[in-house]
């Protein structure tokens, strides 16, 4: 412990060069007691062995006799002062824990790192846009917790009592954590969603530190085996995925999500990743349960509604022209034919590659696709620029680095099964990426063309710095633990070119260290690998912990986009595990690289043009630091309107769970369209067999249900006064009707269907 708190003092304050004692006239013994609690709160509970061990950093004598006993009650007052020599303070460093290798190893080694990490790091100046943002839906509380593996925790997709939930000494739990995949139907906004990712199995060893046991802290709860899904091992936390339809002119959301009666497939789904539209068709698609533990095995699920919301069918895409589709991100219409990118797995070779898809069905036969395009990677990201497709990979066992692929130019009428193999590589990470070691945890997360340019980012999976770590012999605790972490963590870099011709790096890195996996040694800062300069600014856009830029949009003119930023998730993560060496190294090293409550939430961002840095417009996810992550961002209302789909794992935090939110651009140019107002989402639907479920999407009681015919015909009311209704057919007959919803905080008419 002690050996972690003076590597602390020697990093987080101007002491880094020893050769000047110039610090300690700069600083009192209580700004070195904040530094150490700042990162190691419990030293707090020791208040005299830390202002004794903060006195002799700084060369104060606590009292005449050096050896006089000191109470944790009573500290001795601080009577003079005498400066140790650099000699001295060096050889009481020695004596308190750090040997001389340590010294010689943070001086020339740590503290290049700790600079490299922590200077220059300025970031784009906040926009002066005019512009309208709020919440319109947010998940919903569908579980109540009271404790790992109770037989009473609750599971309700569609209500859970939140009130009565506290009474009883539960926790209310939010288990949808993103909106996977979304995408907009004229007034409609559709989503689908993954529970708890942080529970995946194969993130155990990350997100609990090193355990291998169900855990509980602050922010979440992984009961993994022990959870309320049982039957499927440690993934009893993976609950079914949900799909919502959202009409921003009612107000209503319709649960449309099938039984898996209907859709088997979603048993075995891990979470609908991806959605796109075209033709009266809406899909919704995603990965099997065990994908985040190999590819190899598992099946995919894909998912066809109308654009009313009417489930069209199911599919596992075992067989797309003889391989299996194993997962799906991104989908895009071009030139009025529907293309998206997958992973598939080739039973000849038992690898898995990318493919891009052509959609050759309509509503009667919805899933008939071939392929199109054959990429090395997955096929992450795609998008259109200058005639072509490009698609933007994720690594695989066929090619272990991202790349960029483009497609041969396109035809009238698209493109063809034909041409699947006319498609090549025009650019790897390994063209800027020092770190051989993580190239395989970089990937394409952002394609977009914009005003002649092609812009994409590659993210590094900042979590994996650990995995990567255990595959040494460095041991968390030791000062190269950290130069380690400092040496191999990446932030999200931003990419463009007109041609390929020319490569520009917009944010990223001049210069990154790395790790010598033959030496055994961390590499300190050297060019990239082609001498890239950045025009910006940093990787991350400045921000340490920006790791991921997840989705953009083309909106008014302007290019935006959103990050992901786990810095949130680092505080609670180091609460839960029981790994104390894990624990004070990870504390130590927020501290370093100046983790911060003010900046924790994603950050979204604006270009106006090609010849401007971005513009910051909230480094604090909008106020809700819960929100780690900008999923999706869709255009609706004719375009006026750009609605942000972002994402929380966070499901015992009361601001977890995912959002939607609109984002409305008050300088928007007026297509001549009137743009009507949005109505929050407010009430829930849910078309059972023989039934309809309606519920407070608020999570608040319903007051008085009232219900008409088409002609206008007041044909049922009534009173619940409780969080939720049904309207049974057998009581109502079938057809169509027009249900107002009255709560406290108002009322909402919309049509249901019997």
């Amino acid at each position: 412990m002690r050996k972690i708190l003076l590597l602390i003092l020697v990093m987080a304050m101007p002491v880094i060069a020893f050769a000047s004692a110039d610090w300690r006239e700069k600083l009192s013994v209580e700004d070195v007691m904040k530094v150490i609690t700042a990162s190691h709160p419990q030293c707090a509970s020791h208040p005299a062995e830390l202002r004794r061990l903060s006195e002799k950093v700084l060369g104060i004598s606590p009292a005449q006799n050096s050896d006089a006993a000191v109470s944790d009650a009573d500290p001795a007052p601080v009577v003079g002062q005498k400066r140790l020599s650099n000699k001295d303070l060096i050889a009481l460093l020695l004596a308190l824990g750090l040997t001389e290798a340590d010294l010689d190893y943070i001086q020339n080694v740590v503290i290049p790192l700790y600079n490299y990490t922590t200077e220059n790091r300025e970031v784009p100046a906040n926009t002066t846009m005019n512009m309208q943002v709020d919440t319109v839906a947010k998940a919903p509380f569908d579980g109540c917790h009271f404790g790992i593996g109770n037989i009473i925790n609750t599971y309700d997709p569609f209500y859970v009592d939140t009130c009565a939930c506290r009474e009883f000494g539960g926790k209310p739990k939010v288990n949808g954590a993103y909106p996977w995949g979304m995408v907009a139907v004229g007034n409609n906004i559709i989503w689908g969603t993954v529970n708890n990712i942080l529970c995946m199995p194969s993130w155990q060893p990350l997100t609990s530190l090193g355990g291998n046991e169900p855990y509980e802290n602050s922010c979440w709860v992984c009961e993994y085996e022990k959870g309320v899904r049982k039957g499927v091992g440690k993934n009893g936390d993976m609950l079914t995925p949900r799909v919502y339809m959202y009409n921003t002119r009612t107000g209503y959301v319709r649960d449309i999500t099938p039984s898996t009666s209907k859709a088997y497939v979603l048993e075995d789904c891990l979470g609908l990743r991806s959605a796109g539209a075209h033709n009266g068709v809406v899909f919704l698609g995603g990965p099997g349960l065990d994908s985040d533990q190999g590819q190899t095995s598992t099946r995919s699920a894909f998912l066809a509604f109308d654009y009313n919301g009417a489930f069209l069918g199911q599919s596992e895409m075992s067989d797309v022209d003889g391989y299996k589709v194993t997962d799906v991100r991104r989908w895009l219409v071009y030139n009025d034919v529907l293309y998206c990118g997958v992973a598939i797995y080739d039973h000849d070779s038992g690898k898995t590659r990318g493919a891009i898809l052509r959609w050759y069905g309509d509503m009667s036969e919805p899933f008939k696709f071939h392929i199109v395009g054959f990429t090395a990677n997955e096929a992450g990201e795609i998008c259109a620029h200058n005639g072509r497709l490009y698609a933007g990979g994720w690594p695989t066992n066929n090619l272990r680095q991202p790349a960029i692929f483009e497609g041969p130019v396109v035809p009238e009428g698209g493109l063809t099964p034909e041409m699947a193999t006319e498609w090549e590589i025009k650019w790897t990470m390994s063209q800027y990426e020092t770190n051989p070691a993580n190239l395989p945890m970089e990937q394409c997360s952002m394609l977009r063309s914009y005003k002649g340019k092609l812009y994409w980012s590659i993210w590094y999976v900042q979590y994996a710095v650990l995995a990567t770590l255990s595959g040494t012999n460095i041991k968390l605790s030791t000062p190269q633990g950290l130069a380690y972490i400092l040496a191999t963590m990446r932030q999200a870099t931003l990419w463009r070119t007109g041609d390929f011709s020319e490569v520009e790096l917009v944010y990223g890195e001049e210069e990154l260290p790395g790790y010598d996996w033959q030496k055994g040694e961390v590499i300190l800062p050297r060019p990239n690998a082609s001498g890239y300069k950045p025009l910006y600014g940093r990787a991350g856009m400045g921000r340490y912990f920006t790791s991921y830029i997840w989705a953009s949009e083309e909106y008014n003119g302007h290019l935006y986009f959103g990050t992901m930023s786990p810095e949130a998730c680092i505080e609670p993560a180091v609460e839960s595990t029981l790994n104390e060496e894990a624990k004070e190294t990870l504390a130590t090293f927020a501290a370093l690289v100046g983790s911060s409550d003010a900046t924790k939430g994603y950050e979204f961002y604006r270009m106006v043009d090609n010849d401007t840095p971005a513009e910051t417009i909230t480094e604090n996810g909008f106020g809700n630091t819960a929100q780690y992550g900008v999923r999706n961002i869709v255009l609706a209302d004719n375009g006026s309107n750009m609605y942000l789909g972002t994402a929380s794992p966070f499901n015992l935090n009361e601001y977890g769970g995912w959002r939607i939110l609109k984002f409305h651009d008050e300088d928007y140019v007026d297509t001549g369209i009137t743009d009507a107002t949005t109505v929050p989402a407010s009430i829930l639907v849910k078309n059972e067999n023989g039934y309809v479920s309606i519920s407070s999407f608020r999570n608040e009681k319903i007051e008085k249900l009232t219900v008409a015919d088409l002609s206008g015909r007041v044909v049922y009311t009534e009173t619940p006064n409780r969080g939720d209704a049904y309207l049974f057919a057998s009581e109502l007959g079938t057809g169509v009707f027009v249900v107002t919803v009255t709560t406290a905080s108002g009322s909402w008419t919309g049509k249901v269907s019997l």
